[in-house]
């Protein structure tokens, strides 16, 4: 019984790449450059390694691959085509991926359950991948029948006569399905055909008998909207936990890799528990750090576009072990009770009882105002909210009662007001009500500068172009006498209704006080 090991790698992430001469690779390649040339029963461990998207080709290729995700069913083929060459009755397949590669490798594992592996042995170059082709297009692309693509195919079988068309491990860190134009990026989401996507299978079928999928806590670019299994119910052989750090502190491709360290570790030490085999010399030299450096993933040009906080689970430890949270990994909790002195505090939380209440100052210039406020599903919350904050000049009430003191100091309120009607039009003629264009309000309903709270509880995405998960916001102004969320529990984060692109100039603050009512 053989290993046959698949490595994707993430976006722009090569086996070589590297900052002023030094290495950075990602977990996938950590990963495949520990594994042992032998398995179990010293039966040999065959491995394929596939660099991420965007690192092939020219120039424009290059950046509509890392962009986009063009190019991903190309090497969903490639490695379908390596497994179907390779297999032998009974060899168990393990597939490894990080970000984009997570999703190649998860829409692989879709294609091997869904249509099985073809034998290739006898055909042409050519024919075997016309043969490749022709599954991944008919009977996974398009799903007809096995009656239209399958004729004149040979398919291997398991060593009980079975089709060979089970998974044994399928582990992925953070992975990321932004395929395509987010919404919110409005006229250029007219050039983008969702449908084009939606064939990929993430889901995760019964077929997949081992899976793990390490998860980040802290990353908040907007299109790197996690991609969860969702229909995991009865699956003890599955997990997902949350890890610190951003994308890349969890996959990897960092000079420092405390954080992501303790994510490799740990999909390691559940394949191997699995039966995949390992270099001891190779994998003694990870040194975990629950206090190892966060990375900011929201620099340079990724600033400037639309993010927000991920939906994730309370960072906090249970009166119980019996209690605790299972998807939240202890690393979090490390790093919360004992945080890095350059980087401290790390996620701090609190639930609210019945009648406790909570303080907090919001700040105009802060897009997101992360308040440390976990509120509960089906948990009832009073607001009250007063002071004064200034957008430029212009000084406004929590209400977003704004009172400017010149002709000027009102005008871009108008023009603002007339780029957001024009933004419901554009929504309502294209069916795209997240369309977000420059100038508008984010929250289009509300007053400018009307103090508006968010909950992070944005449901599991059914689109796979990367728009942001929309998440529950509620419009605070000067108070809510009793709010409750509605779509789950989630971080409360607030934010004086601004354009988007214009809290530079933003000044002073408000002062929210949260009542847990029922």
């Amino acid at each position: 019984m053989r290993n046959l090991i698949v490595c994707a790698d993430g976006t722009w992430s090569t086996a070589e790449q590297e900052t002023d001469g030094l290495p950075r690779p990602t977990n996938v390649v950590r990963l495949y450059s520990a594994l042992a040339d032998k398995g179990p029963g010293d039966e040999p461990q065959l491995r394929y390694y596939h660099p991420g998207l965007g690192t092939d080709g020219g120039l424009l290729r290059r950046l509509a691959g890392g962009a986009l995700g063009i190019g991903l069913g190309r090497n969903v083929m490639s490695a379908y085509r390596w497994l179907s060459d390779e297999y032998e009755p009974d060899d168990r397949l393990f597939l490894f991926g990080f970000s984009r590669g997570a999703y190649t490798v998860r829409s692989l594992a879709g294609l091997i359950t869904r249509c099985g592996l073809i034998e290739t042995q006898g055909l042409s170059d050519h024919d075997a991948w016309a043969a490749v082709e022709r599954v991944y297009e008919l009977g996974y692309r398009q799903r007809q029948d096995p009656a239209a693509w399958s004729q004149g195919l040979a398919f291997h079988h398991r060593g009980n006569g079975m089709p060979a068309d089970e998974v044994h491990f399928l582990g992925v860190w953070d992975t990321v399905g932004a395929l395509g134009i987010p919404d919110n990026y409005g006229v250029l989401n007219l050039f983008d055909d969702a449908t084009r996507y939606r064939f990929h299978d993430t889901e995760l079928n019964p077929n997949v008998l081992n899976a793990r999928h390490a998860l980040a806590l802290d990353e908040r670019r907007g299109s790197f909207s996690p991609t969860l299994w969702s229909n995991l119910a009865g699956r003890s052989s599955v997990q997902q936990q949350w890890f610190p750090g951003c994308h890349g502190d969890v996959g990897g491709g960092h000079i420092e890799t405390g954080l992501s360290d303790g994510a490799l570790e740990w999909m390691l030490d559940e394949a191997s528990a699995l039966g995949l085999a390992l270099v001891p010399d190779l994998t003694d030299q990870l040194s975990p750090d629950p206090q190892g450096l966060m990375h900011d993933s929201l620099n340079g040009f990724w600033r400037r576009l639309f993010h927000q906080p991920r939906t994730v689970p309370a960072v906090v430890t249970a009166v119980t072990p019996a209690t605790q949270d299972i998807s939240l990994h202890p690393s979090a909790l490390t790093r919360q009770q004992r945080p890095p002195l350059t980087q401290a505090p790390y996620r701090p939380t609190r639930l609210l009882g019945v009648d406790d209440t909570q303080t907090l100052d919001v700040f105009a210039a802060e897009r997101w105002n992360d308040t440390g406020l976990y509120l509960e599903a089906d948990a009832t919350y009073r607001f009250e909210a007063d002071g004064e904050w200034l957008d430029a000049a212009i000084p406004c009430s929590p209400a977003g009662d704004c009172q400017p003191r010149r002709f000027w100091g009102g005008l871009a309120h108008r023009l603002g007001t007339w780029v957001g009607n024009a933004e419901r039009r554009f929504a309502r003629m294209t069916g795209n009500p997240r369309v977000n264009f420059i100038g508008s309000r984010r929250i289009e309903t509300a007053p400018w500068f009307a103090l508006i709270g968010v909950v992070a509880n944005g449901r599991l995405q059914t689109q796979q172009d990367g728009s942001p998960l929309p998440h529950e916001t509620l419009v605070i102004g000067a108070g809510l006498e009793a709010w409750t969320p509605r779509q789950g529990s989630g971080y409360l984060y607030c934010f004086a209704n601004d354009a988007w692109r214009f809290y530079g100039n933003n000044r002073g603050h408000v002062r929210l006080t949260v009542t847990r009512t029922g």
